[in-house]
């Protein structure tokens, strides 16, 4: 969805001669930002849509989900019993929600500043090593490296959790300092690279 970033086409060099390099740049990164936010709207919607015919409006975890919570490997499912004592259903929803939407946000940021004055491959390549390295950390326990990997704190539980759990307020501290240094980064080197037109297929 954004490894192609900074999108630019045929159609776009016309906008882009229309309202300037600063204006451009920033409409891409608030594209960014409006696509994690409408992807992971659907995403959760979608998840409640499919269970509509088995549950019930409530604003309590029900019980079931406590159950669960307190053995998890009944269902197969991943509930921590720490959440379900401590948030209520909408707030988790909300907290996951934001979680998820900075860390794309970051990614697609990442994605982004790769690829200025790049092969768009570079930025593709980049993302899949952060999800590799995700995936390294909980294959084999590398717990203590979650501090580096943005995709691990879309977890509520691991600001929760009772052993090596990471602080809400370094995970907020970090992906707002992040974000600034990225988006100042793409639009300083947005002044002066050379735009790569997408073919256009």
């Amino acid at each position: 969805m954004l490894c192609n970033a900074p999108f630019i086409d045929e159609h776009q060099l016309f906008t882009l001669s229309r309202l300037g390099r600063k204006k451009w740049f920033c409409g891409q990164i608030l594209y960014i930002l409006l696509a994690n936010v409408i992807y992971f709207a659907w995403m959760f919607f979608v998840s409640i849509i499919v269970f509509i015919p088995w549950v019930a409006p409530s604003a309590k975890w029900g019980d079931i989900w406590i159950n669960l919570s307190h053995n998890p490997a009944l269902a197969g499912v991943v509930l921590h019993e720490e959440a379900v004592i401590y948030f209520s259903p909408i707030i988790a929803c909300l907290i996951t929600f934001l979680l998820n939407v900075s860390a794309g946000f970051i990614v697609g940021l990442i994605i982004f500043a790769a690829n200025l004055g790049n092969n768009r491959i570079f930025g593709a390549s980049i993302a899949a090593a952060m999800i590799v390295f995700s995936n390294l950390i909980d294959v084999f326990w590398l717990y203590k490296f979650q501090y580096m990997s943005v995709i691990h704190w879309t977890n509520i539980f691991i600001f929760m959790r009772k052993s090596n759990p990471i602080s809400i307020i370094y995970i907020v501290t970090v992906e707002i300092l992040v974000i600034i240094i990225l988006i100042t980064y793409i639009l300083k080197k947005g002044k002066k690279c050379t735009l790569n037109v997408l073919e256009m297929i």
